[in-house]
């Protein structure tokens, strides 16, 4: 009896201290202007945030009430996905969600956006969003300040013009060998009954970041056939990242000895090996540069040789001083966050354009006229004049936004517009909302469109047209993020992006493998219905990519 008082009380204690910031918040709510909405938990509740990642939306929509769906949905990541602007446009451009936890903002006002973005100090990353990118170690992307000056300092001229060429280069040589090995016979039978297009097109940016990072070459088909660990390892390096990528809030909030633990399901044991040996293979590829420095300007080699200088001038402002930590940490960020961004906008691309065969042949007229007049494929020459491939890459992140939300917060108060911001409160800028809102996209903001992202103009050398690139308006589009902290791989990703479609397309062209005794109609709609079905991981991805299949058929 006494047992179950004590519980009892306990439970009563922490409920009263976890309502107690309730009326707080309500009041803050009432000062920011905003429409206000009620939750039982936070955006970022650690334990929601694994729940949710784990149970996909579709299922959580499907098994809860009508009532506490709707309360919940807004705080379930990448809602905004799969709601586009029809929340906003019922609760408000702007609205505010009220918890025991923290306050939630949700902007889906681009001038609002824009503003938090480019005022970084005001509105700095919360705690969840640095604590996911710093599991091994500080980098670019988990810190903030002065230490994320630093670190971006160092990276950002390791991703210049000269390595863009080389990045392009190997882009080529690796989807040629992908479309190579998937169009011999041998391979036909098996590509036309599983879907090997995505292991593909990850398996080349896999390679790719894996060229940029740690300055090696490995051809497509052996890091297909790469499935033995080297000696001591459980993993290879390879399915270590896929592992991290696709359980990564798992990856970071629980422990790696629970995860290990022997009575532990094997999937759930996988995760803790990968954690446990991912940092054993950058220590590892680290150790090696440093025996043999390598010839190639890689980011390994250039942390490696900033890292072993001298650092006595380590509290200056302008300093580039790093910490081992500090090396394992951006090898992680530009790994993860290179591989998978860059992978997953493909694999959507692909499904898009095999859903409207139009647009394949839009870019093939392109890409014909590009070939013609530079055979060689020459990056200098070649990539400035593929902008209908890079529109491609545009529309595709506008509908499936990889991060569906930038998450931000404030620790003073801020004033935008008419919103005030009181302190300690979370700020979502719902980038995938601002993406289709039909006042800036026009009435199909969510049909795929991407001549919507040319401009075209007569052109003074043969009076025929000239198709530019428009540049949206500020707070617009947030793909890449916007301000002082957009990510430092855009222009990489889009040299490695445009080089896929163009290998790919000025030889071949995409259709979807037909189901028995299924449409072409029932098979597009398949299609859009698994493009639909997504979730985050790291990024945003399809819940069931093996329910669709590509063929790859040669251009006539």
């Amino acid at each position: 009896m006494g047992v179950l008082l004590i519980s009892l009380l306990v439970v009563l204690s922490l409920s009263i201290w976890y309502l107690s910031a309730l009326p707080r918040n309500y009041l803050d709510a009432k000062k920011s202007g905003l429409p206000i909405r009620f939750g039982v938990w936070g955006s970022a509740n650690p334990l929601w945030l694994i729940i949710s990642s784990i149970v996909p939306y579709s299922t959580l929509e499907k098994f809860l009430p009508p009532f506490i769906f709707d309360r919940v949905k807004i705080t379930i990541p990448a809602w905004e996905h799969y709601c586009k602007y029809f929340v906003h446009e019922k609760w408000g451009t702007s609205f505010i969600l009220v918890s025991p936890g923290k306050n939630t903002i949700f902007v889906g006002d681009p001038e609002v956006a824009e503003q938090v973005l480019t005022r970084r100090k005001d509105f700095a990353k919360n705690e969840i969003a640095l604590r996911v990118m710093d599991v091994f170690g500080p980098n670019i992307s988990a810190s903030d300040k002065e230490d994320w000056q630093r670190h971006r300092r160092i990276v950002a001229p390791a991703l210049n013009e000269r390595i863009m060429k080389e990045v392009w280069n190997e882009t080529l040589t690796q989807t040629q060998d992908m479309i190579s090995a998937l169009s011999k016979p041998s391979m036909s039978n098996e590509s036309s009954s599983k879907n090997v297009t995505f292991e593909g097109l990850r398996t080349i940016t896999i390679n790719v970041i894996g060229f940029v990072c740690f300055g090696t070459h490995r051809s497509w088909g052996e890091a297909v056939s790469a499935k033995i660990p080297a000696e001591g390892f459980q993993t290879t390096f390879m399915s270590s990242v896929l592992t991290i990528v696709d359980n990564l809030f798992a990856t970071v909030f629980i422990p790696t000895k629970y995860l290990t633990l022997s009575f532990m399901p094997n999937n759930i044991q996988k995760i803790g090996i990968a954690k446990r040996e991912f940092p054993l293979h950058l220590n590892r590829s680290i150790a090696e540069e440093r025996r043999s420095p390598s010839s190639r300007n890689s980011l390994l080699t250039s942390l490696v040789k900033i890292a072993d200088q001298d650092s006595k001038p380590l509290l200056s402002k302008t300093s580039t001083y790093l910490s081992e930590q500090d090396i394992t940490g951006n090898l992680f960020a530009m790994s993860i966050g290179g591989f998978d961004t860059t992978a997953n906008t493909l694999s959507y691309s692909i499904m898009c354009l095999a859903l409207h065969p139009k647009w394949q042949d839009w870019i093939v007229a392109e890409i014909d006229k590009v070939q013609e007049l530079y055979p060689d494929s020459d990056y200098s020459t070649t990539f400035p004049l593929l902008t209908r491939s890079l529109a491609i890459m545009y529309e595709t992140l506008r509908l499936y936004t990889l991060v569906p939300t930038i998450a931000r917060k404030t620790s003073q108060p801020q004033t935008i517009k008419n919103i005030n911001f009181a302190p300690e409160t979370e700020v979502h800028l719902n980038t995938a909302v601002i993406h289709t809102l039909p006042s800036i996209w026009g009435a199909d903001s969510l049909d795929f469109r991407p001549s919507r992202w040319l401009d075209s103009s007569p052109s003074s050398e043969n009076g025929k047209e000239k198709e530019t690139f428009r540049e949206p308006l500020k707070g617009t589009f947030l793909a890449w993020s916007h301000g002082p902290r957009y990510c430092p791989g855009m222009k990489m990703s889009q040299v490695e992006f445009v080089g896929v479609l163009y290998e790919i397309f000025r030889k071949w062209k995409v259709e979807i493998v037909r189901w028995d005794g299924e449409t072409v109609e029932d098979a597009r709609r398949r299609l859009m219905e698994i493009l639909e079905d997504s979730s985050p991981k790291l990024t945003l991805q399809v819940n069931r990519p093996q329910d669709v299949v590509f063929r790859y058929v040669a251009r006539t």
